[in-house]
């Protein structure tokens, strides 16, 4: 997967940022859980899954996620 290819082009994982994202304009009345699922499954389950595949290269490099200073920006 792409984090064994980093870490066997670049020795460790220090720093994972999860930024990628998609997102559908329109209504709550008009949405379709066809768009809602796409929105979801691309802004929280990769970051999730990302965040999985790379905790253990992040633990022993005593690494970063950066997400948890966004959160900590959004949600406190």
């Amino acid at each position: 997967n792409i984090v064994n290819e980093g870490v066997g082009k670049f020795g460790q994982i220090n720093v994972l940022v999860n930024s990628a994202g998609i997102i559908k304009f329109g209504n709550i009345e008009n949405m379709n859980f066809t768009d809602y699922d796409e929105t979801m499954n691309a802004n929280l389950r990769t970051a999730i899954q990302l965040t999985q595949l790379c905790l253990p290269h992040l633990i022993p490099a005593k690494g970063n996620m950066k997400e948890k200073i966004l959160n900590q920006l959004l949600f406190n």
